[in-house]
């Protein structure tokens, strides 16, 4: 009964983590490939043009493109470190932070897969996927199986 929950292999966790790697630069790829051409025809929020006055204090302005363009490049960035295990936790609460703030400033976009960027962003930051095979667990244990793997 012990052994029932000695952790075997790592390997889902791996696969899991290329996969929202894989969401993460898709994601920047769709923009890019149109030259952010889509990030200029969005609507931002601003507190001059929202129509709903309660979010008036908390609200930031928006930046312009330039700013917002960073932000999406940043995303790459992140989906990079994600693949590679490099930092893990800090890029995909960097990610899952830089998506929310351009999806709920964009005020004509909602898309329902969006929403699921949003949960596998948030979920992702607390999941332990860079375990083994990636560049943390080598840094800290010397191997990339990492300590969570038995040979």
């Amino acid at each position: 009964m012990v052994g029932l929950w000695r952790r075997e292999s790592d390997a889902y966790l791996v696969v899991l983590r290329l996969v929202v790697a894989f969401v993460i630069l898709w994601e920047f790829h769709k923009l890019y490939e149109n030259d952010f051409n889509t990030l200029k025809g969005r609507y931002y929020a601003s507190i001059y043009n929202l129509k709903y006055e309660f979010a008036e204090d908390w609200l930031p302005d928006v930046p312009q493109f330039d700013a917002m363009a960073a932000i999406v490049c940043t995303w790459a960035v992140c989906g990079v470190m994600v693949a590679v295990g490099y930092q893990y936790h800090l890029a995909m609460a960097t990610f899952s932070v830089l998506f929310a703030f351009h999806y709920f400033s964009a005020l004509s976009e909602y898309l329902n897969h969006h929403y699921l960027i949003l949960w596998m962003g948030a979920s992702f930051t607390l999941i332990p996927a860079a375990q083994s095979w990636s560049v943390d667990a080598y840094l800290k244990t010397g191997s990339f199986r990492g300590a969570g793997e038995t040979p």
